[in-house]
Order: structure tokens, then C-alpha cells, then sequence
């Protein structure tokens, strides 16, 4: 498979702000998934809307599925699902924003 990082898919509502923080947040959540490397690539061409609408960094974000990580070699490193929490969904200011 090729990687497309242009084509930013059903995720494209995100701003440029808000997708940096989710990918960060989500290259620190492989770790735990014995994924070593900082310098992941996003491949975002095939999300999908799987049902979760918020809004965090004057941007709106959703649960995401079919969503590639490749390497800097565009080494196919993970595929998956993205989930969050956002607190501004619960209180009246955010407090805690995690995408994992």
C-alpha cells in the first residue's frame, strides 16, 4: 500500500493545531505498543467517522478508524483506530484533552 499524506479523508475537519496534538498524543500512545520511533507519518486518506463528535481547539474531532502509520521509510508500522476524551464535553471549560 502507498501512503497518501495529502489527502486527509473524513478527518479533514481538524485543524493543522489540533491534528499536530493528536498525532503526538498518538505517536506517545505506540510506545506502549512497542513502537519506538518519534518519526511516525500519518496517513489519514481512508479515515472513517465511527461516532464520537466533539469540538476541542476551536476544531472538530471524531472517533476515526482506518488510520496508517508509517515510518520515514513509508514502512507500514500500525493501523487502527483513533478514540478521546475530552473534558469540555463534561464541564463548562477544558481541562483534559487525550487521544489514544
Amino acid at each position: 500500500m502507498t501512503p497518501n499524506y495529502i489527502d486527509l479523508g473524513l478527518s479533514s475537519p481538524m485543524s493543522v493545531e489540533l491534528r499536530k496534538l493528536v498525532e503526538e498524543q498518538l505517536i506517545v500512545d505506540l510506545k506502549y505498543y512497542d513502537v519506538k520511533s518519534d518519526n511516525l507519518k500519518f496517513d489519514w486518506s481512508n479515515s472513517c467517522i465511527e461516532g464520537h463528535l466533539s469540538n476541542h481547539l476551536n476544531s472538530s474531532l471524531e472517533n476515526y478508524s482506518e488510520i496508517y502509520v508509517y515510518d520515514n521509510s513509508n514502512n507500514l508500522i500500525a493501523e487502527g483506530w483513533m478514540d478521546y476524551i475530552n473534558s469540555s464535553e463534561y464541564l463548562d471549560k477544558s481541562t483534559f484533552f487525550i487521544t489514544y
